[in-house]
């Protein structure tokens, strides 16, 4: 009788886990992610050129947790805490130090 319980709760612990990673791999990779700006009212009052359409974009994808996002300044701060020679020039060795 143990051993029918414990692999009762077992399996149901199971379920559960396999339930909530399947709704949160749907949530995450299948639901596109344009629908978060559809009925946006700062949407188009922001994001007036490119730059500031992408930038609006990637900080509300940072706040629902689907990317890792930094504006120019951050990353330029981030890679100069790695190797202090680095600028926001577009040269071959920042290339190599942003892309690590």
């Amino acid at each position: 009788m143990k051993k029918y319980i414990f692999m009762r709760i077992l399996r149901s612990l199971v379920s559960i886990f396999l339930v909530t990673a399947l709704t949160y791999t749907i949530i995450y990779t299948m639901v596109p992610s344009k629908i978060d700006f559809k009925q946006d009212p700062n949407y188009n009052k922001i994001a007036t050129t490119k730059d500031k359409k992408a930038n609006y974009e990637n900080t509300i994808m940072q706040r629902l947790g689907y990317v890792d996002y930094y504006d120019t300044k951050e990353l330029q701060e981030k890679a100069s805490k790695e190797d202090s020679s680095v600028t926001v020039e577009g040269t071959d060795a920042n290339k190599k130090i942003y892309e690590a």
